[in-house]
């Protein structure tokens, strides 16, 4: 089969991307419109007091939801928002205005250094001046991701906390599903937001029960990732999108019971793996296309030597591997891709450098279609009265 240039691959993926948020921040303004009352409350008391338990098992006691929110990264940024609470957001990092410029939200605070060591210091200062200018409360929420600095001894979070901040909330390593879920609902629950973790429950359920009353079948399948440091690694097990790739019903090819790393850094593994499992599912990190200037053929070029053989390629978004309601899209996506035969989903397939896309644009073609059929019904119609 043909190839498709780089530059092409990239524009299918970009114009894709671009109809995939639309279509996603509908869907979350639709939940939002169906269930704007039903908020997260499996911790929450009779009086409004609540409780929240981030990654590192700490519990957090909230009398009532924050009046203001500091959040680090795309997701933690997003999820605010789509819970509703977009006005509260009153500082965010440049992944935070990335995520809310995205999706089209405005947002009217100001922004703050990204985490890390050199900026913990400009951060704790920031934050400490903020609450004494009386911009933000000391049980105001402050939401850090990824960096696992921020909570070692005497880490960001130790800093702002002997400061006087109570909730200083900290989301890291995920091994399940249900543990991306818990954070979205934390996050809603924190800024009083509505509970996006409804419909991602909805999904997983769904799947699991498909799964379960076919057999609970698997399909090969392995999440590769890519940074310039390290080259080529794939995804072992304590990673979002490994997960879900579990809960969609993959036989992960990659997983070393032997290691407790999250993604194991050899390309020469990738490459035996792939060759024993000669139609196993590819799972790439849409970060190798979007930071690093990648592409699908490139990667096929680079580390599959520039043959398909039988293996699928999907682009794992970036909303899919990440503390948001759109984690559940990538379990769906992930589903209908690794057991067509059970679940129907909108999802951009390579294989043979081709891109094979899901339905879309056949649903796009429908669409039109059905909007001329009902124009010609309807000009048939008035012609008759005349």
């Amino acid at each position: 089969m043909s190839k498709l240039k780089e530059d092409s691959i990239g524009e299918i993926i970009m114009l894709e991307n671009c109809s995939r948020k639309v279509l996603a921040t509908s869907l979350v303004l639709v939940m939002c419109l169906a269930g704007a009352t039903i908020m997260y409350s499996d911790d929450s008391d009779a009086d409004g007091t609540f409780t929240i338990t981030d990654t590192t098992g700490k519990i957090f006691e909230y009398s009532s939801a924050s009046d203001k929110v500091v959040a680090f990264g795309y997701s933690a940024t997003l999820t605010v928002a789509q819970s509703g609470q977009v006005a509260k957001l009153y500082a965010v990092d440049k992944y935070g205005k990335e995520a809310l410029t995205d999706y089209g939200y405005t947002f009217s605070g100001v922004d703050v250094a990204t985490c890390s060591s050199s900026n913990a210091d400009s951060i704790y200062t920031q934050l400490v001046q903020a609450k004494e200018a009386g911009a933000i409360s000391l049980d105001d929420t402050i939401i850090l991701t990824t960096y696992s600095a921020n909570i070692q001894p005497g880490g960001l979070r130790d800093r702002l906390e002997t400061a006087g901040f109570t909730h200083v909330l900290f989301y890291g390593t995920m091994v399940d599903y249900d543990a991306v879920v818990d954070c979205v609902r934390g996050i809603c629950l924190a800024c009083g937001g509505t509970d996006l973790g409804i419909p991602m429950e909805n999904t997983k359920n769904t799947v699991i029960q498909r799964l379960t009353e076919n057999g609970n079948p698997k399909t090969d399948a392995i999440f590769i990732w890519y940074t310039p440091s390290s080259g080529w690694g794939y995804g072992n097990t304590g990673s979002i999108s490994v997960a879900l790739m579990n809960q969609a019903g993959a036989n992960n090819i990659a997983y070393n019971s032997d290691s407790a790393a999250a993604v194991v850094y050899d390309k020469s593994t990738i490459q035996t793996l792939l060759g024993l499992c000669k139609d196993a599912v590819i799972f790439l990190d849409s970060g190798y296309i979007r930071s690093y200037g990648g592409s699908v053929e490139s990667f096929v070029d680079e580390v599959m030597g520039g043959d398909y053989g039988d293996h699928k390629i999907v682009v794992v978004e970036r909303t899919w591997n990440n503390y948001d309601a759109e984690a559940a899209d990538g379990l769906w996506a992930m589903a209908s891709v690794l057991h067509s035969d059970l679940f129907d989903g909108e999802v951009t397939v390579y294989t043979g450098g081709k891109n094979d896309s899901d339905n879309s644009l056949l649903i796009y073609g429908c669409i039109v279609a059905a909007i001329i059929i009902v124009g010609v019904v309807a000009l048939i119609f008035v012609r008759s009265r005349h």
